[in-house]
């Protein structure tokens, strides 16, 4: 599924201000505000916009220390290694990469000592080999760059198999589901009683 202009629009509009109004949204986009609710609860309805956030500037606050962990872990077990790290509260965000290392965490803890105790739990997961600490010292840049070009890859609710193309559409409990063939929707429909 690729979104279109206005849909790309909306996604940079949010992401340059994620407390836009509808009617904002609109004067960029030259859409009504209910077209733009439409679009954007069908996003977050395939899972493309997840939430909208606040990014706060870091040198007008004292939060602690904001730490990066580059983590070597055995390849076998870097699946159970990304979901226990997940589960840590000190940690924002978590990373499978390549290269040298498997995994890269973000983390904000109070102070040194929490961060100690953070590479002490992170060592004890099993299969994690060898842990490198980065400190964030300065925040120069931290907002998403724009979109020029999305392309989004759903799954067929029906079948589960991938969507190519325009995706068949219907709303069911409030929620836009998606379909990759009239014959899968048709099945879904028969299925929940839905005409």
């Amino acid at each position: 599924m690729e979104l279109d202009n206005i849909d790309l629009t909306i996604v940079n509009e949010l992401i340059k201000d994620g407390c836009l109004s509808l009617r904002d949204i609109s004067r960029v986009t030259g859409l009504s505000a209910p077209a733009i609710s439409s679009r954007i609860k069908r996003m977050k309805d395939a899972g493309i916009i997840k939430g909208t956030t606040v990014i706060i500037d870091r040198s007008k606050v004292s939060n602690g220390i904001t730490v990066m962990l580059l983590i070597k872990c055995d390849p076998s077990k870097i699946s159970n290694a990304v979901q226990e790290l997940s589960s840590f509260e000190e940690i924002t965000d978590v990373y499978r990469v390549s290269g040298s290392y498997s995994i890269m965490i973000k983390a904000e803890v109070e102070n040194m000592d929490s961060m100690n105790v953070l590479i002490e739990k992170t060592s004890g997961i099993q299969g994690v080999t060898e842990i490198n600490t980065l400190i964030i010292n300065e925040y120069t840049k931290e907002r998403e760059k724009p979109f020029k070009k999305l392309k989004v890859n759903l799954k067929c609710e029906y079948c589960g198999n991938p969507i190519s193309g325009r995706p068949y559409e219907i709303e069911y409990l409030g929620v836009t589901r998606f379909f990759c063939c009239p014959t899968c929707l048709g099945e879904f429909k028969k299925k929940y009683g839905i005409n």
